[in-house]
């Protein structure tokens, strides 16, 4: 049973919307099927330049332990990291397997058609933002791009809570998913 939980970002498919930043990376949705069956997932493109490369979304509240998640799937690219206010995670998407991470838990969760569910649990710090990086390898998120290069995402969530829950889908407001109930 999983607890009622909300999640926080308001676009959790539209890596095209305005709430998400494109950073020396650009996307592309309907790319590949996503873990839901449909021709929605995105593609997240390096740019050529020197730095990190990346998607961002805005910060969740100071002090509270949160969890951001996202599907991924491999491309050109085989790692990503994940960022939530100061605290990181590598995802290996090619061999499913955890990089370094600072943050309090990282856990990355197999689906079908080579996506992982990649997700990151941390304290919010002040004034803080929320990344997805394309990576070079394990502790890799600044390099220099190709302008080619690329992996696949789809549904991301920022929940306020110490682990993920099923992903709870958005598409312009947060959306509130109940506390499972059972009785016999």
């Amino acid at each position: 049973a999983e607890p009622q939980r909300t999640n926080l970002i308001t676009y959790s498919e539209d890596f095209s919307n305005a709430v998400w930043i494109d950073s020396e990376a650009t996307t592309t949705l309907n790319q590949t099927n996503s873990p839901d069956g449909n021709n929605n997932g995105a593609k997240l493109k390096e740019s050529t330049s020197t730095s990190t490369h990346s998607i961002i979304i805005g910060s969740g509240t100071v002090s509270n332990t949160e969890t951001l998640s996202v599907f991924a799937k491999k491309g050109d690219r085989n790692w990503i990291a994940l960022q939530g206010g100061t605290s990181y995670g590598y995802f290996d998407l090619e061999n499913g397997v955890l990089g370094g991470t600072s943050a309090a838990s990282s856990k990355m969760v197999s689906y079908s058609n080579d996506w992982y569910k990649c997700s990151i649990t941390f304290t919010r710090a002040a004034n803080t933002n929320n990344f997805i990086y394309l990576a070079e390898g394990d502790f890799g998120a600044s390099y220099t791009g190709n302008g080619t290069s690329f992996v696949y995402i789809w549904g991301a969530s920022l929940e306020v809570g110490s682990y993920p829950t099923s992903y709870i889908p958005t598409s312009g407001s947060t959306v509130t998913r109940n506390q499972d109930i059972f009785t016999r």
